[in-house]
Order: structure tokens, then sequence, then C-alpha cells
């Protein structure tokens, strides 16, 4: 129970009442109310201001309430449990029952009491070994001092090996030995030469870890340089412990910690790195310690923290406390700190500020949940609109896509230890959003966002890791520019699907046009040709009639007359049209060779085969397109010719192609080139009329004029029309 009064604040426990007032380093005696928050801390008011009480965990010594000294390097404890505390200057100091004393009077007068106490060490057998800086080591036994002058002028570190009843010294370039009353000293090759030895451990197999700068380890025979194998060099390193499980850790300035796994033989198995980005206040550390219940502590430049690595890490952190001065420690701009854990589980910290004694079993465990918020949400300046920076801006505002800056600010609410909080955030909306490491950071910049809704989430974690229950959520939007919005981009598309299709419309008309003009072109070339081949025809007959008529032939002249008017008949029916049947081209075909065989009387034979397949009579075709190679045969293969003369005229079908075969056993080509100035004009003809035709139809018609192997034996025409 709380009272509140003129004389001070009284508590009230267990019939016990305790007075706190201006005695106990209140402002004001006059109290007027008290109140407890939601995470035991007590509140006091007062004409003064608002005061705060915690419960008390750690003690601050300073000279204002004993400390002989106020920078302390180093720190050690007898049987007794008296505490020993040297420092930078000024005399020896002890700690025993609430009492600080000047342990040994006599090492004031020496020339190394005014001088920096590197270590400050018991061995099992009592005696107290001290380091000065610029005077060497000290050996003190029953208040006997004696100088060890073996170890030089410097030694920043010290062992006991118990083992081998054994002392190791480390000083400015070499390990040194005592051991039996022989002081040997153990230089490592130049390649490894060390630059101060700051920290020495003994591993399970009497292995000498060495911290200086980068790691060694010497077996009292070889060195090794193990700096590059656990990513320790160029640092120094000031302080090498081992835990319960027999993985050592390695203080580093500049790396921060390294965990070392070794096997049953002491082989390195593993290195891992814990840094400020696994959750160090900083990576300049200064010393290490476990305590009974196997947590590691971490004095730095930053602070003074205890890691929790029973429990697993978060975001890839591990989880810990940090002691400020919030939580009653000395200001934290220290440059030296050096721990040591009594018997009864108590931490002490020798800092260069004072010393501190941590009652570990009674830090207090904070969990609550402490409540997060987003203070404010500003515009950062840019080049579009400079007058905008700094402007609020309100949960769920749209932005327009130039200004797309934004800082926030965020605060976590932890009354018992505001200092201790640490903040995580998402930007939700970002393509690759993920909560960031915990930090003490409690604002953040956004910059060149692009066009999107956003949501700003952020959770805080008081000293003891504890959650917040909710995030604190901003959600703000960027619109695009009007080039990437959707309805510009539409008509866009619009606008370019209906180029693409005028275009392609365009194309397609030229196109139509393009073959339309060619299809006319064909058509009237195909009309010429057959103009030209119909009197060609013409002209040959009637020579055939004055033939018959110079002969005295005057029936067979009539014959042939009335087989002429009917050919000429027809092939005037034919010529208008541009194409007809097979069955029509073969009938007037045939009724020109009958009407040659006529007016040569027989001299040559000729036969038709044609194919029984109906399908082909419908194949349409150039009216006069055999014609010219049929008179070719007859009146330049054939005539020539003595003896048997043969004219075969075949059509079938070979696949999808009709083919047509004249076929004569005349004098061959060879023979016809004898006769100078002789030019085939129906023949020429006509193969401008295959190239028409094909041009016409869209077929590839071809011609193949074949001279037989004697050349004496005729020639074969093949005509070849795909279906």
């Amino acid at each position: 129970m709380w009272l509140a009064t003129n004389q001070g604040a009284i508590c009230i426990d267990k019939g016990k009442a305790t007075i706190l007032s201006t005695k106990n380093d209140l402002p004001s005696d006059k109290c007027l109310g008290i109140s407890k928050d939601t995470e035991g801390d007590i509140w006091i008011t007062s004409p003064e201001g608002l005061i705060q009480c915690k419960e008390r965990f750690v003690d601050v010594f300073t000279k204002a309430n004993g400390l002989l000294n106020d920078e302390i390097y180093s720190l050690g404890k007898d049987k007794k449990g008296v505490i020993y505390f040297g420092g930078s200057n000024g005399p020896f100091s002890a700690y025993r029952s609430g009492t600080f004393f000047q342990p040994f009077p006599a090492f004031t007068g020496t020339k190394s009491s005014g001088l920096p106490i590197h270590f400050t060490k018991f061995d099992r057998k009592g005696n107290l070994w001290i380091s000065c800086d610029a005077e060497g080591v000290y050996k003190i036994r029953n208040s006997q001092i004696g100088k060890v002058t073996a170890t030089g002028k410097f030694c920043s570190a010290f062992l006991e090996d118990t083992l081998h009843d054994a002392i190791w010294l480390g000083n400015r370039e070499e390990l040194i030995r005592f051991q039996q009353g022989q002081w040997t000293s153990f230089k490592p090759p130049l390649a490894m030469a060390v630059d101060d030895i700051l920290a020495l451990y003994q591993d399970k197999q009497s292995r000498l870890w060495i911290g200086t700068y980068g790691l060694r380890t010497f077996d009292g025979k070889t060195w090794t340089d193990l700096s590059k194998k656990t990513n320790t060099e160029n640092v120094f390193i000031q302080s090498i412990k081992t835990d319960a499980a027999g993985a050592i850790w390695v203080g580093t300035i500049g790396k921060g910690v390294r965990k070392i796994q070794l096997d049953n033989q002491g082989a390195i198995v593993s290195v891992e790195s814990i840094t400020i980005r696994e959750g160090l206040q900083n990576d300049s550390v200064l010393d290490l310690e476990f305590d009974n219940e196997g947590q590691l502590w971490v004095g730095s430049f930053g602070g003074i923290m205890r890691i929790d690595l029973k429990r697993p890490k978060e975001k890839g952190q591990y989880i810990s406390r940090v002691f400020n001065r919030n939580s009653g420690v000395l200001d934290n701009t220290w440059q030296v700190v050096s721990f040591l854990k009594d018997d009864d589980g108590t931490m002490w910290a020798g800092t260069s500020k004072g010393a501190m004694r941590f009652d570990v079993s009674a830090i207090p465990k904070n969990a609550m949940s402490p409540p997060v918020h987003i203070v404010s949400a500003q515009l950062l300046e840019n080049a579009h609109d400079p007058s905008t920076s700094g402007r609020t801006i309100a949960s769920n505002e749209v932005l327009p896509y130039y200004r797309n800056s934004v800082n926030f600010q965020f605060t976590g609410i932890s009354l018992s230890d505001p200092t201790g909080i640490r903040y995580t955030y998402k930007l939700a909306g970002l393509p690759d959003a993920t909560w960031s490491a915990f930090s003490n950071q409690n604002s953040i910049n956004v910059n060149n966002l692009s066009p999107n809704t956003y949501t700003l989430q952020v959770k805080a974690i008081n000293a003891e890791d504890v959650e917040s229950k909710r995030e604190a959520t901003f959600t703000f939007t960027i619109e695009p520019p009007f080039w990437q919005t959707w309805w510009f981009q539409l008509i866009v598309a619009l606008v370019v699907a209906s180029a693409i299709w005028a275009i392609v419309q365009f194309r397609i008309r030229f196109l139509n046009e393009k073959h339309k003009t060619a299809l006319q072109l064909s058509e009237w070339k195909l009309k010429a040709l057959q103009s030209q081949m119909n009197p060609h025809f013409i002209f040959n007959s009637l020579n055939s009639i004055q033939n018959f008529i110079i002969t005295n032939q005057p029936i067979e002249g009539v014959k042939y007359l009335s087989k002429f008017s009917k050919l000429v008949r027809k092939i005037l029916e034919n010529s208008n049209y541009q194409q007809m049947k097979l069955e029509r081209v073969m009938e007037t075909l045939q009724m020109y060779v009958e009407l040659e065989a006529m007016r040569f009387n027989q001299e040559f034979t000729y036969q038709f085969v044609i194919s029984d397949d109906d399908s082909l009579y419908d194949t349409l075709l150039p009216p006069m397109l055999f014609q010219p190679f049929v008179e070719n045969a007859i009146w330049h293969g054939l005539m020539p010719k003595k003896g048997d003369k043969l004219l075969l005229i075949k059509v079938e079908r070979q696949g999808d192609t009709l083919l047509c075969i004249i076929d004569d056993n005349g004098v061959g080509r060879g023979n016809r080139a004898k006769k100078e100035g002789h030019t085939s004009r129906g023949e020429s003809i006509t193969k401008d009329t295959f190239d028409a035709f094909n041009q016409q139809m869209g077929k590839e018609a071809t011609l193949a004029i074949i001279d037989k192997i004697d050349p004496l034996t005729g020639t074969r025409v093949e005509i070849r029309i795909p279906l």
C-alpha cells in the first residue's frame, strides 16, 4: 500500500513502512497523489512534477557513493567474496559488505599506483595478479607486493592453466608462461606476429586461444592463424569466453561477436556472426560474460545488453534486453566495460564511468504488450512542388504521382523502459514487402514510390521482447499519371487498334485491287494470244484448201471445206471463252487433226487416247492450248519424214495432275533447226499462253519438250496441269 503525504511517499509492505522523500532523491517531500501503471511502476505527483518509481535491480557505484576511482578497467574477486576494482588512475579499490576500502595501502606508494590496471585476477592459490600500464605485472600474496620483471612493461591478458599449474600472460608481442617457478616466452612466427594480446582462453585440448589483431591459437608448439576462417581479420579481439555447451564466443572491435562451434577433437565446425543485423547494439564489443541462467552479457560502445540464447531468433535477430539510463544504469558513453560474475549470480560491470551491480534475479520482466502509434506522415521535398515539403498527409489520402516520397514518425509506449522500445515495419504495396529487422529507429523515409495503394504496418517490441498485439497502420495512395491510367491506356489501345485495322483494310484493298488488275491483265493477254492463234490456224487451213485446188482434187476439197467450215464455226464459238472444258478442247483438236490428215492424203496415222475418268472432262483449259504443238508435230516433225508417220495424242490423270502427251516419230527438232529462218509462231504463242494461264488460275502448269534418244525418231511434248 502507498500513501501520499506532505513528508513524502510511504510504502507499506508486509507490515514494514518505507518512506521516500528528498533524502531518497525525490524532488519534493510534498506528494499530491500516487498511482500504479499497468507495467508495475509507481507514479507520484508533486509540485515539482511527475515522479516515476521503479523496482530496483541495479546498483551504481561512483566516487559519490564510496568508489575510490570512477574509471574501472578490471574486476577481480577473492575467495572471501571481496570485489577488487582496478582503475585508470588513483587508488586501488575493494568492496565488502557494502563498504569500499583501499585493500593494499602499500601499493599506493609504488610507481604503478596512478597507472591504469589492465587486469585484476586471483589464481586458485589466492595470489592476486595485477597488470599496470608501463610498469608491468605485480603479484600480491598476503598483502606482500612483488613485481614480476620477466613480463616486461605491459601485459593485458591473464589465464590460469589449472591442469598444468601454470600462469599465462600476454603482452604486446608474445606469450609468457610461469610454471614451476620459471618464466618462458613464446613468440609467434613473423607471419603471425601479434599486436597486443588482449584476451586468452584455454579449450579442452589445452590449446590457447589468443585474442589480438585477429584470432590465433597455440598448442605449446605450433601457432595457427584462425582470423580468416572466423572472419576476424583486421580487428582487435577484446574478449574470449565459452558457454556451457563448449562453444567459444569471441568479442571483436568492429565486427561484433563470433560463435565458434567445435567438434570433439577441437576442430571448427561452424562460425556464426552476431552483429547489429542480428540484434547487437554496437559491433565494437568490449567484453562478454555468461550469467548463471546461460544468458550472454555483452558490453559495447553502445551499452550493456543481455542476449537470451534459449529463445529462437525472431526475424533473424536474437531476443535481448538492453540496459540504459532508463533502467537505472550509468550513461553508456564509456570506453571500457569489464564483467565479473559473482558466486551468487550477481553480475558486476566496471566501466569508465563507474561500477554497477546487477541483481539478475530481480530484473523485471515486462509482459505488457506495448501499444504503437504512427504519429505523423509528412511529404518530403520534391522537384515538382517544393512548397509541399513537410505537409502532413491524412490516412487514405490520394496523392499525385510526383508527391511520392513520405516520412513517417511512430512511437511505442513502454512506461518502464521507453528507450528499450524497438520497431519493425513493412510497407505493403511494394513488390518485395517484408518486415524489417527490429531497431530503435522510430522514423522512416519512403522515396520515389510507384503508383499504387500502400499501407505502412508498424509493430513495437519492448525491452523484454514482448511484441505489440496490434499493428499501427497508415494507408495512402499514389495515383498514376494520366498516361498510366486505365482510361488513357484504353484510348491509346483503341487508337492503335483502329490504326492497325485501317492499315490492314487499306492493305487488303490494295492487294485486292492489285490482284484484280493482274487478273484483268491476264485476261487481256490471254484474249490477245487467242486472237493471234485463231487467225494463225485459219491461215494454215486456207493454205490446205488452196493446195487441194492447185492439185485438182475438187471432191477432197469439198470434203475438206465442209469439215473446215465446221471447225471454223467451233473456233469462232470458242473464241468467246477464255477457258472451256477438256471435252470441247479435245473435240476441236480432233477435227483439226482430221483436216490435216485429209490435206496430206493420210500420209500420217494419228491416235487419240483419252482417259475414261469423267472428272477430267470438267477440267477448264484455254481453247487453243494444245493445237500449236500438234501443228508443229505434223508440219515440222512428220511431213519431212519418209516412211511411217505416227502421231499420238494422249490425255490421262496422274495423281492430282492432268497429263497431256503429244508424241510423234518425226524427224525431231535437230532436223527442223536446219531449216534456216523458221520460227514456230504457234509454239511461242503457246508458251506465253502458259504463263498467262498460270497467273490467272494460280496454278503451276508445266511444259516439257523431250527429244527422243535417237534424234531421228521424233519429239515428245508433256504438258502437266494441276487439277
